[in-house]
């Protein structure tokens, strides 16, 4: 079997609201919270990385960051919040028949 992994870089906000720790990525509109800021991170990314990879398996990965307003673009980084940070949401790829699958790729 072959395998890649491809990995996401996306910015996240994590704020303090009322005891309440708010962890957005508002570019794809994902929204968490959690009891403290490690915990929020960890809900940003799980929620991230489960949005991705269904948008992934589902074929739709590239209408929803084109309906998110997104481009391809050579490497740059675009300036975060205050509260923001870049995290990395892997998203693994896996093909069990390569061989008779590499005929048919038209990549």
């Amino acid at each position: 079997m072959e395998r890649i992994t491809i990995k996401i870089n996306v910015p996240v906000d994590i704020e303090e609201k009322e005891g309440v720790f708010i962890a957005s990525c508002k570019p794809l509109d994902v929204f968490t919270q959690g009891t403290t800021m490690a915990n929020a991170e960890q809900n940003i990314i799980e929620a991230l990385d489960l949005f991705l990879s269904m948008c992934a398996e589902m074929g739709t990965l590239e209408q929803v960051l084109n309906a998110c307003g997104f481009k391809p673009e050579k490497n740059s980084v675009a300036p975060l919040s205050p509260h923001g940070k870049y995290v990395d949401i892997p998203l693994p790829f896996i093909c069990a028949n390569h061989n008779n699958i590499l005929n048919k790729c038209h990549a």
